[in-house]
């Protein structure tokens, strides 16, 4: 545990920092205040905005408005933010003002409570509102007595209450009904069925590379190749309910009739004001999901640039990604029809590119050779501009006299080799697996749950079905953080796990709390961990375009994301040095002259 302890200093020094500022908050300015107070604020979280990407970005010219953002507002060197630095942790950290011991969310997937009915594997989704245990900054506002838009945020569903309609609320993410996913086959005959949800739809070959697909007497006709784009929604019912699902023809053989087709997923849009959603949905329309970057690595799309390919594959990422972002887009035009004090979006297309491209980009990886880079780093460029930089520009040109904050959850590191905690852990004899290959519970003593993040927790009597008795919970520990460090490469003979932190230690970044594991790990660079149980090797290969992951603490440089703030209130070319996302609620707030949400401990900076 010396690794783990010396790992934890840090931590142990930024607590000293939280602790001393989190004494006061600051409070609202008196009435007869002369500082400017913006009318409107705008909280923007972009998923993956991760700093040193930004940087070089704008160094490169590529981020034209994020350098506009830099030159006329005030900027942070880097944020810090949440542990592990997974989007539902960082998010809630963001928009609460406190650390996961204290909101509840501790991971994407969280342990089910109370421990004494349900097993130390049972999980649940972390966006849950219901699991949040701080307020965010749209209750504290609307509960203030201004006017809230809510076009996305995680967390935010099941919905709170609409504050006498001063809080409006929209969530895509909640209520998808059908998987993304593509779909290759052959016409029979100069057709093809298939069900998706609980609808048949029909393909019937058209004139040259087109292909016309009907659904529910809706038709949409697709043309192949890159001259195509995706199509109108077409109806899909599933359990009773109808989404619109967009379809996108990849490539189509008239000779032979096979056809390879993509399909988005099945979105229910949802509001806390039903008067509101007809038109929300006739403005925003429908999102297609950003998560094809399995398509992409598995080489749905062709060769990718890891396997000397073209160039098309990732060009073809860049088109689902941008057509998605559409609907973020749109949505900015309901935006301008409301009256708000306070707007709150997210948007997480960047993620996903960089999911698929930052293990080619980075230099840690292994997946990493300069020519293959520079070819990656341009498409991870455009896939920026696409989605992130141009949103931004219309953001300022819509509501040009709001005060904008733009800032994200996690940054992104390249890897390319999977560690495997539970291999080791079951080489150590802490985890038992049945003769199905599953964990044995019964058996076992620990284990590495990989939704819930870096964590591995101990099968202790508190959880149902657990076998270790509270005397030697911490004798498991010791066992459990010596069998992570010891994990090496066999290629390299180098560790693949470089620190790991007792949450009964190190609460320098507020880890721990009932749903959370005993033990937090931090893979090295290069490695990220995934669930496999069986098999001899505790490190093994990812796809040979490697994977942009994070996860890891959140203090490690490319973990580490952005806050820019412009408009009113916000002096020309401030430079605030590095932040915490406890920080960005408290200075949302202040911007809004109201205390700040009641669970945070974080400051808010002073912008002027």
């Amino acid at each position: 545990m010396r690794h783990a302890l010396v790992a934890g200093a840090l931590t142990m020094a930024l607590a000293l920092r939280i602790v001393i500022e989190a004494q006061s908050h600051p409070q609202p300015a008196p009435a007869n205040s002369r500082a400017p107070v913006p009318r409107r604020v705008i909280l923007l979280s972009v998923d993956a905005a991760a700093d040193w990407i930004i940087d070089r970005l704008i160094k490169e010219g590529k981020a034209p408005t994020f350098a506009r953002l830099a030159r006329e507002g005030a900027s942070a060197e880097s944020m810090i933010g949440a542990m592990p630095s997974l989007t539902a942790v960082a998010h809630a950290t963001l928009w609460t003002g406190t650390w996961s011991r204290f909101h509840g969310i501790v991971g994407n997937n969280l342990s089910i409570l109370p421990r004494a009915e349900h097993t130390v594997l049972e999980q649940q989704r972390g966006f849950d509102s219901q699991l949040l245990t701080a307020e965010p900054v749209w209750i504290t506002a609307a509960r203030a007595g201004k006017r809230v838009l809510v076009l996305q945020a995680t967390g935010a569903y099941p919905f709170q209450g609409t504050f006498g309609g001063r809080l409006l609320q929209f969530d895509v993410y909640s209520n998808r009904l059908t998987l993304p996913g593509h779909i290759e086959a052959a016409l029979n005959d100069g057709t093809h069925r298939f069900v998706l949800g609980d609808t048949e739809l029909t393909i019937r070959g058209g004139g040259g590379r087109t292909l016309t697909l009907t659904s529910r007497g809706t038709s949409a006709t697709l043309v192949a190749g890159r001259g195509g784009a995706f199509g109108d929604p077409l109806p899909i019912v599933v359990n009773g309910r109808e989404v619109g699902v967009r379809f996108r023809l990849v490539d189509y053989d008239p000779a032979t009739g096979a056809f390879h087709l993509l399909h988005g997923a099945g979105f229910l849009i949802t509001t806390n004001q039903e008067s509101a959603l007809a038109r929300f949905r006739s403005v925003a329309g429908g999102m297609i999901g950003e998560q094809f970057v399995d398509v992409y690595q598995q080489g749905r799309f062709g060769r990718t640039l890891a396997e000397d390919g073209s160039g098309e594959a990732e060009e073809w990422l860049a088109e689902v990604l941008s057509t998605n972002q559409e609907y973020f887009e749109r949505a900015l035009g309901f935006a301008a029809e409301r009256e708000w004090d306070l707007l709150v979006d997210y948007v997480p297309n960047f993620d996903a590119a960089a999911h698929a491209l930052v293990g080619m980009i980075d230099p840690a990886s292994s997946a990493y050779t300069s020519p293959r880079a520079e070819r990656a780093w341009r498409r991870l460029a455009e896939v920026f501009g696409r989605t992130v930089d141009s949103f931004v520009a219309e953001l300022r040109q819509r509501f040009p006299e709001a005060t904008l904050i733009v800032t994200g959850d996690h940054g992104m590191e390249g890897t390319a080799r999977n560690v495997l905690p539970n291999v080791a852990l079951r080489k150590a004899g802490l985890l038992a697996l049945t003769p199905d290959h599953e964990i044995d519970l019964a058996g076992s003593k620990a284990v590495f749950v990989g939704e819930k993040g870096n964590m591995v927790f101990v099968n202790s009597t508190d959880w149902k079905g657990g076998t270790v008795a509270p005397s030697n919970v911490e004798d498991v520990k010791r066992a459990a953080a010596a069998a992570l460090l010891a994990i090496r490469d066999p290629r390299t003979g180098a560790p693949a796990v470089r620190a790991v932190y007792d949450v009964g230690i190190d609460m320098g970044l507020g880890i721990g709390g009932a749903a959370a594991g005993d033990l937090y790990f931090d893979p090295a660079p290069n490695y990220d961990a995934r669930g496999t149980l069986t098999g001899d090797l505790d490190v093994t290969d990812m796809p040979p375009t490697g994977s942009g992951e994070h996860g890891q603490v959140p203090w490690r440089r490319k973990l580490q994301t952005i806050f820019y703030a412009s408009g009113r209130g916000v002096a020309r070319g401030k430079n605030l040095g590095t932040m915490q996302a406890i920080d960005v609620a408290p200075t949302v707030a202040k911007l809004l002259r109201i205390p700040p949400p009641k669970d945070a401990i974080g400051r808010a900076i002073d912008l002027r």
